[in-house]
């Protein structure tokens, strides 16, 4: 009856060991008399661990951890592409980065999936595996050598001790299984990580180019708002710019339909930017855009110079019709005033007249005029007070009155001119002086003579 043998005999009766294989016809004869069963080991079994892994604990604790199976390959980074140019940069570089974001976020969910370790396809515990059958093949060679020396080879006891040798280097193997569950579960951590880390980097790359982008924006809208004209971000002309250069490549092998298309996306792009056809032909001119509040500056200034316009012309109509009004009412004064001059000059003759007559008398004879001087006083009192009497119904113009006044003044100061004089010439012009203006020359008389 063929014993039974195990694999490592099998190998060492084959030659397949360092140290075997012995004598060839002694070999022939052990394995005609043997039998060998290749044996499927099954895998060790799988330490369960109930606890999910979990992300770092300065990330989301909502991560999840790798996808099935033993090592996960390591997330790759998003690359970047260049992206057609747009009218709006801005907006275009937060899509890309959105994108960028998305894949990411598609990779941690994947790695949210419950971790499901299986050592036979751990590439560490397969290579740890095959070292240990090696180590166990060679082990067994020596034993059967030392076996076959004794001449026991084909024993039971042979079997038994390449079977525990087997057996040995497979625990040791299996021993490192939760060894290198701990090393997967870590890298499932360290991927998640990793895809964190990524997902923040992108997120403030794009929160910078945003913060960029409005800080341009707003540089150009506090310029319009001070200087009226707005011009776009350098970033945005480039964008357009490159648009519609690549609109006007396209053009010429264009269907009429797509042409058409071109021309009137071209126009609405240099229209962002303050450019405009000129000549209908595609040659654009650029320049600084008008802003809403610079064209309320416009108007503004529009409506001041037709309300300027406006009040000029009723201006010049009302100083028409006030001027006429000064020169008639100027007219009517000059007349009036000249009425008046020329009866005070008659009464300033009369009066001159009596003063030459009374001076020529009091040189004649003083004496008699020595004599006369109370009865000439009594008179001058009596003329005096008829005059009051008389002026008291006389009405005249105030102003007329102080020119009067002032006239009168100028001629008392005549030198020569005696108090009895200066009171016959103020007694002459009673009736063109008021009632206060009569009574301050009178005082002004006594004061002065």
């Amino acid at each position: 009856m063929a014993a039974a043998i195990g694999k490592n005999q099998y190998d060492y009766l084959n030659g397949l060991v360092k140290t075997g294989g012995g004598n060839g016809e002694w070999a022939k004869n052990q394995l005609a008399n043997s039998t060998y069963t290749p044996e499927t080991t099954p895998a060790p079994a799988v330490p369960t661990n109930t606890n999910v892994p979990t992300a770092p604990s300065s990330q989301s604790p909502s991560a999840g951890v790798i996808p099935n199976g033993s090592v996960p390959k390591p997330p790759t980074s998003p690359v970047a592409t260049a992206a057609a140019p747009t009218a709006n940069p801005g907006v275009q570089q937060y899509t890309d980065f959105q994108k960028q974001q998305s894949d990411l976020m598609e990779q941690l969910k994947s790695y949210m999936q419950p971790m499901n370790y299986d050592p036979n396809t751990d590439p560490r515990y397969l290579a740890s595996k095959q070292l240990a059958a090696a180590a166990a093949k060679e082990a067994s060679g020596s034993a059967m050598e030392t076996l076959n020396s004794r001449g026991i080879l084909n024993s039971s006891v042979t079997r038994d001790d390449v079977a525990d040798i087997e057996q040995k280097y497979a625990a040791q193997a299996a021993a490192q299984i939760p060894e290198f569950y701990n090393q997967a579960y870590q890298q499932s951590r360290d991927r998640v990580g990793d895809v964190f880390k990524l997902l923040g980097n992108s997120q403030d790359q794009q929160q910078r180019g945003i913060d960029n982008f409005d800080r341009d924006r707003n540089f150009g809208i506090q310029e319009g708002q001070l200087k009226g004209y707005y011009t776009p971000p350098a970033s945005t002309i480039d964008a357009v710019r490159k648009q519609m250069a690549a609109n006007s490549e396209a053009y010429p092998s264009a269907s009429p339909e797509e042409k058409q298309r071109l021309h009137e996306e071209n126009v609405r792009l240099a229209a962002s930017i303050g450019g405009s056809d000129t000549t209908g032909n595609g040659d654009y001119a650029f320049g600084p855009m008008r802003t809403l509040q610079g064209q309320q500056i416009d108007y503004g200034q529009q409506k001041d110079q037709r309300d300027f316009q406006y009040q000029t012309v009723q201006d010049a109509i009302k100083n028409g019709m006030s001027q006429q009004q000064i020169d008639n009412q100027a007219q009517q004064f000059a007349e009036r005033l000249g009425f008046d001059y020329k009866n005070m000059d008659e009464s300033n003759k009369q009066a001159w007249a009596q003063i030459a007559i009374s001076q020529q008398n009091a040189n004649t004879s003083a004496a008699n005029a020595a004599n006369d001087n109370t009865l000439g006083r009594e008179k001058f009192e009596f003329d005096k007070e008829q005059a009051l009497k008389k002026s008291s119904s006389v009405k005249v113009d105030p102003k007329e009155s102080a020119d009067n006044y002032n006239t009168i003044l100028g001629d008392l100061s005549t030198e020569g001119i005696t108090k009895e004089q200066a009171l016959q010439l103020a007694q002459a012009n009673r009736d063109y002086l008021s009632d206060s203006d009569y009574s301050k020359l009178l005082s002004q008389i006594q004061k002065d003579f």
